[in-house]
């Protein structure tokens, strides 16, 4: 969502140990995230991706963050 409540959509894929690509064409935002050691939680790829979002006005929602933990 961005700063206004607003959805976007937003596609990604993920791989395992936490590394990811995403893009939100809408905002013409790409991110990909490395992971240097293989976490099956995700955490620190989630934590990343979430301080990245708020740094341009965004943020995850429920529904996306699960995703995010779920890949």
């Amino acid at each position: 969502k961005d700063s206004s409540g607003r959805s976007l959509t937003g596609l990604g894929h993920g791989a395992p140990g936490g590394t990811l690509g995403l893009c939100v064409p809408e905002v013409e935002l790409a991110l990909a995230v490395t992971a240097s050691k293989l976490s099956p939680k995700r955490t620190a790829t989630i934590r990343i991706v979430e301080v990245m979002l708020r740094e341009l006005g965004l943020k995850l929602d429920t529904e996306a963050a699960g995703l995010l933990r779920d890949l």
